[in-house]
């Protein structure tokens, strides 16, 4: 497993006290009211919805192995990650596996930011299927419903049933039968679980799977609480700055990495004539329309609507108001940067630091590595040819293509000392003659040598090579 944690774990823990600090500076520039009743919002929430967990896994006869969260918990620091309600990779379960960890050590509350008010398939799944030299990645689904993760339910005994059967049919004739017991645990919960909420039923197999000492917190519950409205209202309340601040940072930031894909991190604001885009979604009818207000509208034009923060303002409230550590992933620890310097510029407060964690895991690992190689050869194939003796001993080349290169090495050196002893442009041309002879030769005995068949694999397409180096297979391949 290739794991990704910046700045080191083993530091996460002093992070977490200097965020306190922070936390406490930035909770007195918002209101520490108003941090109070949004984290005590939060917690409410989450010990909520993991009760929720452990009775509907209990109905269908699932024991979920909970964490002990004691009432002293609710004022502890709070570590927090978040991400989409999907059927998890390793890369996902490792920055939630850290979470759990880091909370269980520091005495802190780890709660998980269920984001399902994002559209996706919550219960898709992939899987390979090895065909000769090559693999296919084959994908499938469990889940029925909306567009909206929240409206998304397990789809019913038989389908999940087909589903799993070809899945494990695929494993078993890709050489992986070693795993098949447990995807046929797996399947026989998610069986149990059909008709249940996607993010639910996702939450109840991964918590069954793995211990957990964290909570879990549905973005579509908090949006109904009145405390979390007030402070999506209390960001947007003045549009026009809110928008000019939003597209300013944006632009500055792509322009200090010269990033030119005008959606990364985040699409500007939409304003055209004197109507302003909020990054606000509003909920109606099972569906999420983009909130559009009047440059000169004020916060009470928003009462009424069902609002849903987009991914910015998502993480800027997690950080600000809600955890004293949050956890993102690879592609969090990129965008995040810009959320540092909007929340400074919109609200004049430095945001506690953030931390970074994930994993790659492959189901072929020894076929990635002997891939990996070859391709790290192939790339070098001009240089074996034109420096040949600087990789005689390393092991890339056998004992036998050695002798038998080494008279044309040894050739080819005088070859080149001789150059620099030519005067008639005559002289010279027939040394360059005989030397490209000679790498000629050299280039042919590579090409029937031991290493040729390395070369050859080597020679892989990116495409191909991408497909073993699947990384977003489930987590439970690996358990």
């Amino acid at each position: 497993m290739n794991v990704l944690v910046d700045p080191p774990y083993e530091g996460w823990g002093a992070i977490l006290r200097e965020n306190l600090l922070a936390a406490a500076r930035c909770h007195s520039l918002m209101g520490v009211d108003r941090a109070r009743d949004f984290r005590q919002e939060l917690v409410e929430t989450a010990l909520r919805y993991s009760k929720l967990l452990a009775s509907s896994a209990a109905e269908v006869g699932i024991s979920l192995r909970l964490g002990e969260f004691t009432p002293e918990l609710a004022r502890a620091p709070i570590v927090m990650a978040g991400h989409q309600p999907i059927i998890y990779h390793p890369g996902i379960l490792y920055k939630i596996d850290r979470l759990s960890a880091l909370a269980d050590s520091q005495g802190a509350l780890g709660i998980n930011l269920v984001v399902d008010l994002d559209e996706g398939d919550g219960g898709a799944l992939s899987w390979p299927c090895v065909q000769g030299s090559d693999v296919v990645i084959k994908r499938s689904s469990i889940s029925v419903g909306g567009a909206m993760f929240c409206d998304q339910r397990v789809a019913d005994k038989k389908t999940v049933a087909s589903v799993f059967e070809a899945l494990k049919g695929d494993l078993i004739r890709s050489g992986r039968d070693d795993i098949v017991i447990v995807v046929e645990s797996v399947s026989d919960m998610y069986i149990r679980l059909a008709g249940m909420p996607i993010a639910l039923a996702n939450a109840i197999v991964r918590m069954r799977l793995y211990r957990s000492c964290y909570l879990e917190a549905p973005l579509s519950s908090l949006i109904r609480s009145p405390v979390f409205k007030r402070e999506l209202i209390r960001l947007v309340e003045n549009p026009q700055r809110f928008v000019s601040v939003y597209n300013h940072t944006l632009s500055a930031f792509r322009a200090e990495r010269k990033i030119k894909n005008p959606a990364n991190p985040f699409p500007n604001m939409r304003t055209r004539d004197g109507v302003l885009e909020l990054p606000l979604w509003e909920l109606r009818d099972g569906e999420r329309k983009p909130v559009l207000v009047e440059s000169d509208s004020k916060a009470e034009d928003l009462d009424g609507k069902l609002l849903a923060p987009r991914g910015s303002l998502v993480t800027l409230l997690s950080r600000a108001l809600a955890s004293d550590l949050f956890i993102h992933g690879v592609g969090g620890g990129k965008y995040e940067p810009f959320i540092d310097a909007f929340a400074a510029a919109l609200l004049g407060i430095p945001l506690p630091r953030f931390v970074v964690a994930s994993a790659t895991r492959h189901l072929f690992p020894e076929s990635v590595e002997r891939f990996s190689e070859a391709r790290r050869l192939k790339s070098r194939y001009k240089e074996i040819v034109s420096h040949t003796e600087t990789f005689f001993g390393s092991g890339i080349l056998s004992v036998e293509d050695e002798v038998a290169l080494s008279a044309f090495v040894q050739r080819r050196r005088e070859l080149l000392e001789s150059m620099s002893r030519v005067r008639s442009p005559s002289e010279r041309s027939q040394v360059a003659y005989a030397l490209n002879e000679i790498n000629r030769e050299v280039k042919a005995r590579i090409d029937v040598s031991a290493l040729a068949p390395v070369l050859a694999v080597g020679a892989m397409d990116d495409s191909a090579f991408g497909r073993w180096a699947y990384r977003e297979f489930p987590f439970f391949f690996f358990q």
